[in-house]
């Protein structure tokens, strides 16, 4: 999912979803011992951690006010 976010330049925050990539595998690779197989795959535990960070960084978005282009 974040991988597709980069590769959209439509999105225009390749930065931001690179970064949110980042931030997933930090968070998966801390909390691996915590993976369960018997409640899902592996994926979709990834999936699930990217798309916390996702909402993390959008929600961190609109809070910020808006800047003028430069």
């Amino acid at each position: 999912l974040g991988v597709w976010l980069a590769d959209r330049p439509a999105a225009g925050r390749r930065d931001m979803a690179e970064d949110a990539v980042q931030q997933a595998v930090e968070r998966a690779l801390q909390k691996a011992a915590e993976f369960d197989p018997a409640r899902g795959t592996a994926a979709g535990w990834l999936h699930g951690i990217l798309a916390h960070v996702l909402s993390h960084a959008v929600r961190s978005l609109r809070k910020r006010p808006a800047q003028p282009p430069a």
